[in-house]
């Protein structure tokens, strides 16, 4: 039989009874303080970005041909257009204006107006041009905008437009118009 000394029997009863009072002290430090709140509810609103309905849409028809040596320009009066009982020829211009509503709500919404105006035939190419105009200024891509637009899309026939481009009497002078998020602010390095 052994013999169980004292000392090992004290020794490792006061080491647990330490450990349990370092345990049991040490779950008393962990108490920490909390407290909570509520605050109201928050109702947020979307902003908006929208091309409206247009409601102006005119065409005016004018011819302007600069001819000769020394060059000389002759116009004639600018007049409304209508597609089914006027014809277009050779020093033709003719004019769209459209008044674009724009509509751009929120704090930090901006956005650009990209107008594309269809696509020419390639057999047409040589017979005229267009441009586009956003607010009176000659774009050629997106252009920053605020509120309504004004558009207009001029389309010149060549003056010296070879005889086979009459074959344009099908041809859709119309235009795609497309509004755009983009970032506001400044840049920052």
């Amino acid at each position: 039989m052994k013999k169980f000394s004292m000392k090992k029997t004290t020794a490792a009863a006061a080491a647990a009874a330490v450990g349990a009072v370092l345990l049991l002290g040490g779950a008393g430090t962990l108490a920490y303080w909390s407290d909570n709140a509520t605050t109201a509810s928050q109702s947020i609103t979307a902003g908006n970005l929208d091309l409206g309905t247009i409601t102006t849409d005119t065409w005016n028809l004018q011819q302007v041909v600069t001819s000769g040596t020394p060059a000389t320009t002759k116009k004639t009066a600018s007049v409304a257009f209508n597609a089914k009982t006027m014809a277009v020829v050779p020093g033709d211009v003719l004019t769209r204006e459209i008044t674009l509503p724009v509509t751009l709500t929120g704090q930090n919404v901006a956005a650009e107006l990209t107008v594309t105006p269809a696509a020419v035939p390639e057999s047409l190419t040589s017979a005229f041009t267009q441009e586009v105009f956003v607010n009176d200024a000659k774009v050629t891509g997106p252009v920053a905008v605020t509120t309504d637009a004004k558009v207009k899309i001029v389309v010149t026939f060549n003056w010296a437009a070879a005889n086979t481009t009459k074959l344009i009497s099908n041809y859709n002078f119309g235009a795609d118009y497309t509004l755009t998020q983009v970032a506001k602010g400044t840049v920052t390095p």
